[in-house]
């Protein structure tokens, strides 16, 4: 929960701003990161699991099923074979 006031609350968030106050709004990639880590419940997972969660999730703009281009998922996998088997959540590799 800390994670996600500090996102919605960061400065890359937040548009109309004033001496007193600032609006902040949470990005929609924020609230699928939250499905998948209330799904994972851990800090990797392998490629498979998250192309599954992933794939499951429908957002404002995407409905699930979603779709991955054949790259994405090589990429995944290929973060995976570099870390045992797992794609860590939090890193840059997976945010990309």
């Amino acid at each position: 929960q800390v994670r996600i006031v500090n996102y919605m609350l960061g400065p890359a968030n937040c548009g109309a701003r004033t001496s007193t106050a600032s609006l902040c709004c949470m990005s929609e990639c924020a609230a699928v990161v939250g499905e998948i880590e209330s799904q994972v419940q851990a800090p990797t997972a392998t490629a498979d699991r998250l192309l599954g969660v992933v794939g499951n999730v429908s957002t404002d703009t995407v409905d699930a099923p979603r779709r991955f281009p054949s790259g994405l998922a090589q990429r995944l996998h290929a973060i995976a074979a570099k870390r045992g088997g797992q794609v860590p959540l939090h890193g840059r590799l997976f945010a990309e």
